[in-house]
């Protein structure tokens, strides 16, 4: 194998590695993070989640959703 296809292999195999990285934070979010808010009042799961979303705005998640 050359070194270019070697190079690409590796790229190949971060990529899909980040793909399931994200998709597992999307799947953790929606089964766990979305059922727990669905069973708060309207009113306390609205609250919950808009100081998710502040918290949630830090480098180390960006740079992991975005990276």
């Amino acid at each position: 194998m050359t070194i270019p296809h070697q190079s690409l292999l590796i790229l190949k195999l971060f990529a899909v590695l980040g793909c399931g990285l994200i998709a597992g934070v999307f799947f953790a979010f929606s089964t766990f993070v979305m059922n727990a808010l669905g069973r708060l009042p309207p009113a306390q799961g609205i609250a919950a989640m808009q100081s998710i979303n502040i918290a949630v705005i830090n480098p180390l998640f960006i740079t992991a959703l975005f990276g």
